[in-house]
């Protein structure tokens, strides 16, 4: 039923709020219905009233949760306690001192008893609210933790119990607040629907593993001339042409990262522009050669074209599995093409039917071979030849993702 809601101001006001709200809870309202939106009112006015008026000395989370039993109507026991806890042993462990609670309690404890933060967390209450907004649903700590990134937890079942927890000894409270933002300056191509969460927590390994490489120079926008983008091609000749390519790169500024995709990211790399010098962020998801330099140039290109002449753009994500007609992607397709596929080469290949051919014109024009065969596998829309050429499996051998 809908009722008017009213600021408390008076200590009758406040406990017929607790009243209300206990009896909203027992009957356990289902979110964005009438009653669970005024249990959420409810529990605001309550924190509010109680922050402004009641003096309760030293705050203790354990006294708090004591406290909020006891004021409720019929007052709570352990039972009712365990929605937001875990269950009914966690609840005598948390009461009785023996566990702490997690930023996981601490939140259920806060949204649906209404406990201020402040009285839950007092020694950070404002770091807790300010994460408020992000979906730690979404985080993929499944695979976090299979790839050892939540070392601090001994167990999966320990690590989603106290995964807020993880992300803040993993990234550090000021970069995992600032990601909640990250999106707002930032371009994305894809056609498939992405997790953005995970897309974020991405976004932070690719930063982290960057720190572990400061850069050897400062960046110089002037220096990413067609001779720089030429001499990074280049480098494909030789067996060991990815890792040459990054280390020239990082004499002029760019840190390239290597860092797996998680799953529903569908993420080729990205171009971050950071303080300290653009970076260059890859997956490797596809393991080939060929998708390999042209996922480098591709990003090389966003840093010379788009980053630092949009100030509304500092991450560009990419999934180069999608077409895509947004102009920045396509002129930095055009750039990437047309840097590992001079004209002359193209030319040259254009009829090529034959490995044989394909060598000698990649030879010819200071290319891997498995450039000239990607190139010609899209063009001709033909993905059954040439595979023996496009360096299947020659990619991440070279590398260590984090």
């Amino acid at each position: 039923m809908d009722r008017a809601m009213k600021v408390i101001k008076s200590e009758k006001d406040y406990n017929e709020a607790i009243a209300r709200l206990s009896q909203l809870m027992s009957e356990s309202p289902a979110p964005n219905t009438a009653e669970g939106n005024e249990l959420e009112v409810l529990a605001v006015l309550i924190e509010k009233y109680e922050n402004e008026t009641i003096d309760l000395g030293p705050v203790d989370p354990v006294e708090a949760i004591k406290l909020r039993m006891e004021q409720s109507n019929p007052p709570l026991t352990n039972r009712d306690l365990a929605a937001y806890i875990g269950s009914s042993a966690k609840v005598s462990e948390v009461l009785n001192r023996k566990v702490n609670l997690s930023l996981k309690m601490i939140r259920a404890l806060h949204k649906g008893l209404g406990i201020p933060y402040s009285s839950l967390v007092p020694e950070n209450p404002a770091a807790i609210e300010e994460r408020a907004p992000f979906d730690f649903s979404k985080v993929p700590v499944k695979e976090m933790f299979d790839r050892t990134l939540l070392q601090s937890r001994t167990s999966l079942a320990d690590a989603k119990e106290h995964l807020e927890e993880s992300l803040v000894d993993l990234f550090g409270e000021k970069k995992l607040l600032q990601m909640q933002n990250a999106f707002l300056k930032s371009s994305v191509r894809s056609g498939r629907e992405m997790n953005r969460v995970a897309l974020e927590i991405w976004h932070l390994l690719a930063l982290k593993e960057a720190e572990k490489k400061p850069p050897q120079n400062p960046f110089n926008h002037a220096l990413l001339t067609d001779e720089l983008f030429d001499e990074v091609a280049r480098q494909s000749v030789f067996d060991n042409g990815p890792t040459q390519a990054i280390d020239l790169l990082a004499q002029y500024g760019i840190r390239v990262v290597m860092v797996e995709h998680f799953k529903k990211t569908y993420l080729d790399g990205a171009a971050l522009k950071n303080e300290d010098g653009p970076i260059i962020a890859l997956t490797g998801r596809h393991d080939r050669l060929d998708n390999f330099w042209f996922v480098l140039l591709h990003e090389l290109a966003h840093i010379q074209k788009h980053l630092y002449t949009d100030d509304d753009v500092k991450i560009i994500y990419d999934d180069l599995d999608v077409e895509s007609k947004d102009s920045i992607e396509t002129e930095a397709d055009e750039i990437a093409i047309k840097t590992l596929m001079p004209e002359a080469l193209v030319q040259d290949i254009e009829s090529a039917t034959t490995q044989a051919e394909i060598k000698n014109a990649a030879r010819l024009h200071h290319r891997s071979p498995a450039i000239v065969a990607g190139y010609l596998r899209k063009k001709r829309n033909n993905y059954r030849i040439f595979n023996a050429l496009i360096g299947r499996g020659e990619v991440r051998s070279q590398f260590t993702y984090l």
